[in-house]
């Protein structure tokens, strides 16, 4: 026990050794001057943690091969620890940071679901609003094309925005308004069952 309290003590006057200038100096620091103190600081809590275990297991002072591997073992024990918890915290909060989000409970993955498909309808009303149309066929005699248009999903929103995009189309390829007719066509064209 005595061993232990020494060791204790011992890491005590190091902390404190190390956070009076790292105090003192840190007001005015560059960034990489606190990294670079952290990092220190870090090493050789580790050092003196591994030098107190090392001395409470064994009871006496570590070789310094036996110290070095005492640094590897707390290094790749806190290190992992860090991404266990990193991991943890990832799995624990969803996307949208919602407390009350359980992904086990029904409702809460039916919302999700919706969520996705209101995000998908939202992206393809935003983000493809491209009009595609096939390649050009003429007709035999020169004074006819012919070609099919294509959109992305429809919605109803999406479906208005779309036959006014085919109407202008009509306009600039035949260079006029259709006709009723031809705007009924469109219509039944533009129409996705």
């Amino acid at each position: 026990c005595e061993l232990a309290e020494e060791a204790e003590e011992d890491m005590k006057e190091t902390e404190q050794a190390l956070s009076l200038p790292a105090a003192m100096c840190m007001r005015d620091a560059e960034p990489s001057e606190i990294v670079d103190m952290a990092f220190r600081v870090v090493s050789q809590d580790l050092v003196n943690r591994a030098k107190s275990s090392f001395i409470i297991c064994k009871g006496r002072e570590p070789t310094e091969s036996e110290l070095k591997d005492g640094v590897d073992t707390l290094a790749l024990k806190m290190a992992q620890k860090a991404v266990d918890e990193f991991l943890a915290k990832q799995a624990a909060s969803p996307s949208n940071n919602d407390p009350d989000y359980d992904p086990t409970n029904d409702i809460d993955i039916r919302l999700a679901r919706k969520d996705a498909q209101e995000d998908k309808l939202w992206k393809s009303e935003n983000f493809n609003l491209k009009m595609l149309k096939s390649r050009e066929t003429h007709s035999r005699s020169g004074n006819a094309t012919a070609y099919n248009v294509y959109f992305s999903q429809t919605h109803p929103k999406r479906d208005a925005i779309n036959l006014r995009k085919a109407i202008r189309s009509f306009k600039m390829r035949n260079k006029r308004e259709p006709s009723n007719t031809e705007m009924q066509r469109l219509k039944q064209f533009m129409t996705v069952d």
